[in-house]
Order: C-alpha cells, then sequence, then structure tokens
C-alpha cells in the first residue's frame, strides 16, 4: 500500500512551490497553479500562497467569475468576514463559484504591465490597448451589477500601479501608461468592490475626471464616509517627465517626487575615497591633484574645524548678516530662483484642477464641502528640483552621475547605498540645516502662490463660496514617512534597480527617452544585451487556469 501523506505536509510541500523572481518584474507562478486544479484539497491548500499578494496582468482574467451567483447566506458571510474555514469555501465551490474563495485571500493585490513580444515587429500597442478597452468594458459592467458595497477581498489591505522599476523604452512607458489609465478608469470599482485600505502608483499619467451628477455625488460621499475610499492614496512620480498625476479626491494624497538618480544605481555620482559608490567598499587614499576631482560648488577640505559650513561666507556683508540672524527660516525669495518656483506651483495646480469634482446639474453644497474638506495634497521632495542660488548656505548643489563628490563628513558616516546618502555626504550637517531652511521658506512662499491661483484665500476656504477647500501642503523628501502601500520612500529612500545599464545609443542621447527609426538596429548588436535580456517576460497569466476557457474554474475544471 502506497503512504498517504497527510494534508499539513501537502501544506508544507506546496508552500515551497512559489518561484522566486526579480523583484518588480512579473514572475509567473505555475506550479502553484497547476496545484490549484489537482483537486479541491489542493484547491484550498495552494489558494493562500496563489492568491494572498499576486501580480496581475489581466485584470479580466483575475476578476472573471466572481459574479457567479451563490445564496446570499454564504454571500454575507465572505464579504464580512477576513477569516473563514475551508468547509465555507467548498459550499462556495460546490455552489459553482471557483473565483471568490481565491479572491478572499488577497491581501496586497498588484497591477503590472503586459509583456512585450520578443520580437518587436509584432508589437501592435493600438491592438493591445483597444483590446485592454474592451475587456475593461466588460469587468466594469460585471462589478458594477454586483450587489452594492459588495466586498469580493475582506482582507486587502493596498492596491500597487506598476513597478517601482522605471521603464526601459517608450514602448514599455506606454504599456506602463496603459495600466494606470485601465485602473484609473476601473478605480470606483475597485473602491467598492475591493475596498483597498491603501493605493498606490508610480509615474501613471494624468487622466482626464468625469462629469459627476448629484446622483454620483451623494454616492461619492457615501463611499467615502463607509471606507470604500483608500485612507491614503500614494503617486510615485518624477513629474519631470510625466504630467501631474490625477488624484484621489475625499482621502489624503501623497505625491513622493523621485529621480531616475534614486532607483537607478549607474547613475549614482562618484565619492571621492570609494572605489565605487554601488557597493559600500573600504575607502581608498584620496587624490592627489585636486584638480582632478569634478566639484559641486562646495568647498574643498580645510584645517579648520568650521571651513566648508557655510558657502555664503565669502559673500558681501548684509547678506552674512542675512545667514546669520534669519527670521525663523524666512530666507529672500531670490536663493530659489522664480522660474523653479513657478514651474512648480504651475504642477500643482494643475493636480488640483484635473482631480477636482467636475458637477453638473445642481449638486448638495454641503456634500461638496465635506468631500473637499476631506481631500488633502501632501506633496514631498520638489527641493530636488530647487537650485539655490550661489552666494547662499549650501548653494549650488547639482549632481549628477559625472560628479566626482568630495565628502564633508567621516568616511564611516558616507552612506553609499541611497542616493540621499551620497548627496547629503557633499555638505556638513551645517550646510543641510541651512538648505532645509531655505527650502522649506520657498515652501511657505509655494503654497501661498497656489492658493492664490486656485483662489482659496489664507483661512483655507473656496473665495467664492467661501466653504472649505483641499488642504494643500509641501514637505521635504526626507519627512516622507513611507508608502503605505509598498514600503519605499521613507526619508527619501527607495529600492534600487539593479539592472545594468541598457547599451548606448548611437547618437549618445538618451535612449530610455528618445525613440527613432534606427531604435532596433541599436539594440541588435552582438556585443550587447538586448533590452528583453536585461528583464525577461512571460506570457503565461497564472489565472488562466480553466480547461474549458469559460473564464473562470468550475466543476467541469479537472480539480
Amino acid at each position: 500500500m502506497e503512504p498517504v501523506l497527510s494534508t499539513e505536509l501537502w501544506e508544507k510541500i506546496i508552500g515551497h512551490c512559489t518561484e522566486k523572481g526579480d523583484e518588480g518584474v512579473f514572475t509567473p507562478q505555475r506550479t502553484l497553479a497547476t496545484c490549484l486544479r489537482v483537486c479541491k484539497t489542493w484547491y484550498l491548500l495552494a489558494s493562500p500562497y496563489l492568491y494572498a499578494s499576486p501580480v496581475v496582468q489581466h485584470i479580466s482574467n483575475f476578476l472573471s467569475g466572481a459574479d457567479k451567483p451563490i445564496s446570499e447566506h454564504l454571500s454575507g458571510i465572505l464579504t464580512h468576514s477576513t477569516s473563514s474555514s475551508q468547509e465555507l469555501y467548498l459550499q462556495v465551490l460546490q455552489e459553482g463559484n471557483t473565483k471568490l474563495p481565491l479572491l478572499h485571500q488577497v491581501q496586497n493585490l498588484k497591477f503590472y504591465a503586459l509583456d512585450l513580444p520578443e520580437n518587436r515587429e509584432n508589437f501592435d500597442f493600438m491592438k493591445i490597448s483597444m483590446d485592454t478597452i474592451d475587456k475593461s468594458g466588460i469587468i466594469s459592467n460585471m462589478l458594477h451589477n454586483l450587489t452594492p458595497f459588495t466586498c469580493l477581498t475582506p482582507r486587502l489591505e493596498n492596491i500597487q500601479v506598476n513597478s517601482h522599476l522605471f521603464p526601459f523604452g517608450l514602448d514599455e512607458k506606454s504599456m506602463t501608461d496603459l495600466v494606470s489609465k485601465n485602473c484609473s478608469n476601473l478605480s470606483t470599482n475597485f473602491f467598492t468592490v475591493l475596498k483597498p485600505k491603501y493605493w498606490c502608483e508610480y509615474d501613471s499619467p494624468p487622466n482626464v475626471r468625469l462629469s459627476e451628477s448629484p446622483k454620483d455625488l451623494s454616492r461619492t460621499l457615501t463611499m467615502i464616509e463607509n471606507g470604500y475610499i483608500p485612507k491614503i492614496s500614494e503617486f510615485h512620480t518624477s513629474l519631470t517627465e510625466d504630467e501631474p498625476p490625477t488624484i484621489h479626491w475625499g482621502t489624503t494624497n501623497r505625491v513622493s517626487i523621485r529621480e531616475k538618480m534614486d532607483v537607478r544605481k549607474y547613475m549614482f555620482p562618484r565619492v571621492e575615497g570609494f572605489e565605487d559608490p554601488k557597493s559600500e567598499l573600504e575607502p581608498r587614499p584620496k587624490a592627489q591633484h585636486q584638480d582632478d576631482i569634478v566639484e559641486t560648488g562646495s568647498q574643498p577640505e580645510s584645517d579648520s574645524e568650521d571651513s566648508g559650513c557655510l558657502a555664503a561666507n565669502s559673500a558681501d556683508p548684509e547678506q552674512n548678516q542675512f545667514n546669520n540672524n534669519h527670521n525663523n527660516g524666512e530666507w529672500p525669495v531670490e536663493a530659489v530662483g522664480d522660474m523653479d518656483l513657478d514651474c512648480w506651483v504651475d504642477a500643482i495646480c494643475e493636480i488640483i484642477q484635473n482631480s477636482r469634482l467636475r458637477l453638473t446639474g445642481k449638486p448638495n453644497l454641503n456634500h461638496v464641502e465635506t468631500i473637499d474638506s476631506k481631500t488633502k495634497l501632501h506633496v514631498y521632495g520638489i527641493e530636488k528640483f530647487l537650485t539655490i542660488a550661489p552666494g547662499y548656505a549650501g548653494g549650488p548643489s547639482y549632481i549628477d552621475e559625472t560628479t566626482t563628490i568630495i565628502p564633508k563628513i567621516k568616511p564611516e558616516d558616507v552612506d553609499l547605498s541611497s542616493f540621499r546618502g551620497i548627496k547629503e555626504c557633499n555638505f556638513t550637517s551645517e550646510q543641510l540645516e541651512l538648505r532645509k531652511s531655505i527650502h522649506q521658506s520657498s515652501f511657505k512662499k509655494m503654497e501661498s502662490t497656489i492658493r492664490e491661483k486656485l483662489k482659496i484665500n489664507s483661512s483655507g476656504n473656496w473665495i467664492k463660496t467661501n466653504r472649505k477647500a483641499p488642504e494643500i501642503k509641501l514637505f521635504l523628501a526626507i519627512e516622507h514617512p513611507g508608502c503605505m502601500s509598498c514600503g519605499q520612500g521613507k526619508n527619501d529612500i527607495w529600492k534600487l534597480d539593479c539592472r545594468p545599464r541598457p547599451p548606448a545609443r548611437e547618437d549618445d542621447s538618451d535612449w530610455t527617452d528618445e525613440y527613432d527609426e534606427d531604435d532596433d538596429d541599436d539594440f541588435d548588436s552582438d556585443d550587447y544585451p538586448d533590452v528583453d535580456d536585461l528583464i525577461e517576460y512571460d506570457d503565461d497569466d497564472i489565472y488562466d487556469m480553466d480547461d474549458d476557457d469559460d473564464g473562470f474554474l468550475d466543476e467541469d475544471d479537472d480539480m
């Protein structure tokens, strides 16, 4: 007689079947998907591992079948319970719905872009886009027809849209934009049916907010009051390349600004005294010729303990007096150029204008005020793109990968693991505090200008109606508490993209942003890896598991 393993042992075995892949890219879980189809026992054992934190490329496959009707009693238990027994799941399976027990396991959900084909000649973005729109319409209708405010994923904590990796090339950028727009169009359905506590997007393009009737407005208010809008929505964006994102009205929104250099290790500048900024190594002897060092406006080292602390020490006496006696961090407007400030003021105003409720008919103004008053926009990291004028403390400060930084702190205190750490070692602690003061002073001016442009008075009310307006505040990147969904951005620390630098283009342009007809030739050299060699994807979707291709597992499928 063949030995029979217990359910507990099978559970431990299946728990080791998760397939590991590079972080930030889609990794098919074929082994777990196969286990799910063996029998009902394995279905129940494999589902927590496969669906606890799924990475989804095909939203239609992921949700298809969730609307198959079950008894009101079972539906009520699943909707309101965060822990259900296997006996309950078996009852749901017996009633013909094989998707709800799977969705009940979801705790963290990620939506990633579809993979690019190996042969780019077959890449038809328009066809993919139209197919995505068609399937989104089907899913939207399916979710809309569910019982109002039926939660399919009561355990869900957060939803993340797109990977933290910056796309390589415009084709990949087009695919990630498609995911963002698709999720944005479905966001209301996601909020009412999936009910995420937190929301996170990477480099999302703007999306036009649809007009809302008084009935729509009342529904939005009901969603807010009953917790169907995420508590916090995070938007991680470069803003220098993308237009401002569309935020969620009626909740707290955090927009964090990140640069490519924050995540791409090969773009880190060199730090004098260390062999390689990409890894923490022992300090090496300093260069003998200071002329060989490319400086960034910081002062050379000196025997004086205070040397280099104030870049403004060589400025005129009036300026020095102001540096030493500035009024509670209020620096003159000349400390940061108006062009820098105006650019970011316009971007933030655009975020508000694109996201604000577009009302039709005769809306209830009390409802509008309630929703506006719950809307908060907190922006982190604008100072990364503000240039402090020469003659002021700690400026100028432009740094790129061609820069060699002479540390102003002890070698053991230099943090080479993040771009923020490398930038900070270019200044003394005194300089950093003065730079912080200048930036915060600039933020106060920007906040005032933003309110003026949006016609919000100093009390935080719309001038036209004297009703409460959204809260708009600017913060330093180091003040970011960390994304509640992906955990990134805390104190301006970002997860690094450890992929190698892509092959250089023959025209010496930044090929990650530009595209021309000879792109294919640029990547076909035998001396360099192809883009698809850097990131290997698989076209198979782990959720298309049914034998009869009806969109969901059922009694006809082998289980």
